[in-house]
């Protein structure tokens, strides 16, 4: 997958729920679904760090430093009322759109909780209702690209620092790790009460070595698991982190798997280049490999305790697979759907360019490459 670009757009946008603007703006969102192959080709982003306190009422705030009169500025705002239609022989969308914003840019992550999404953008994460009823604000501003719920604690990364915040807004603070320095991070994975973090987008070759650590949120700490040269992908279960290097020098690219306590890796899938995309599901790990350069590739599934690997289905892109309490969700460029164990059964069909995708008991969320960017939701 390409790099990702700094950019960041300073915009201060609120954006539009449906319920909170009805059917008068109907028609804003227009999604394209012409091909799997169509590719967005950046996943970034940007801002600058700072905090606001969202409170009881999800109040949002501006960016610090900003001024102003709090007002929103800098374009015009969308609703979600619909979803603009397909074009002749296109499949329709099946999802409802949530929310819009045609003032903000490079979508990168999501999450929610009992209550609220939470959706990490190149200015800063934003927060709203999960139903759509209100309007999606700034929580904190920065240059995120993960974001995740562990218990009262919303987790996020910001240029590939690992930060926490309370989930109805404050001051933030920064993980280091057991010793000294901060815990370098561009993807948090939450597993029960268990979290891990590492940072995947760094240069291949012996000298960039990168860590996943294992993260202590009372302390504000993070320990490493297991350190490798030309990290690309994690992941965990109940027992263990399964992470991928890829291909450099004489190295040929693998995953490997170690216990949460850390130990000596043990080598499950031999001779792949992992690009993107990794989950473990039914005692099997799922990851998308692709041509060397992460254009294209395949959703390729292995034996956790070792074994063949094998080609499960084309990926575009942007593809990725998440497991959630044990059910499986496949991101295939425009079609959202879940592996029932020997095929997929669609859950959102033409939601443009799928970037991120988080799951509550009834829903599955995603949020969307589109233009202007798009959080939609499906029954799950």
């Amino acid at each position: 997958m390409p790099a990702r670009e700094q950019l960041w757009s300073s915009a201060r946008t609120r954006v539009l729920g449906a319920a909170a603007l009805g059917a008068a703006l109907l028609g804003l969102i227009s999604v394209s679904c012409n091909s799997e192959d169509d590719a967005d080709g950046v996943d970034a982003s940007g801002g600058a760090a700072g905090a606001s306190d969202r409170g009881g009422s999800n109040a949002g705030g501006e960016p610090l430093g900003s001024g102003g009169d709090g007002g929103p500025s800098g374009g015009s705002l969308g609703s979600t009322g619909g979803s603009g239609g397909t074009a002749p022989g296109e499949p329709a969308a099946d999802y409802e759109p949530v929310y819009t914003a045609s003032g903000l840019t490079f979508p990168t992550s999501i999450a929610v909780d009992s209550e609220w999404v939470y959706v990490g953008f190149g200015s800063g994460i934003y927060s709203a209702p999960k139903d759509g009823s209100g309007e999606l604000e700034l929580l904190q501003e920065g240059r995120v690209e993960s974001v995740a719920v562990l218990g009262d604690l919303l987790l996020y990364t910001d240029l590939s620092e690992l930060m926490s915040m309370p989930l109805g807004g404050g001051a933030s603070t920064q993980f280091t790790q057991s010793t000294s320095g901060r815990v370098p991070a561009d993807k948090i994975v939450v597993v029960g009460e268990d979290a891990f973090a590492a940072r995947t987008f760094s240069p291949c070759g012996a000298t960039f070595v990168e860590s996943v650590y294992s993260l202590r949120p009372a302390t504000h700490r993070g320990a490493p698991v297991v350190s490798a040269a030309c990290l690309k992908e994690f992941t965990a279960d109940e027992t263990h982190v399964y992470f991928g290097v890829g291909s450099y020098g004489s190295v040929v690219g693998s995953i490997s798997r170690v216990p949460h306590a850390g130990g000596e890796p043990e080598v499950i899938v031999e001779d792949v280049d992992v690009m993107y995309g990794m989950a473990i599901h039914d005692g099997e790990i799922f990851f998308g490999a692709g041509d060397g350069e992460g254009l294209m590739g395949s959703l390729y599934k292995a034996p956790i305790t070792g074994g063949a690997a094998e080609a499960v289905q084309t990926l575009g892109i942007e593809g990725g697979a998440w497991s959630f309490d044990g059910r499986l969700v496949v991101n295939r460029g425009y079609v959202v759907s879940e592996w029932t164990g020997s095929t997929f059964e669609q859950l959102a069909s033409a939601p443009p360019i799928v970037k991120d995708v988080a799951a509550d008991g009834s829903h599955i969320y995603f949020v969307s490459g589109a233009s202007p960017p798009l959080v939609g939701r499906a029954p799950f």
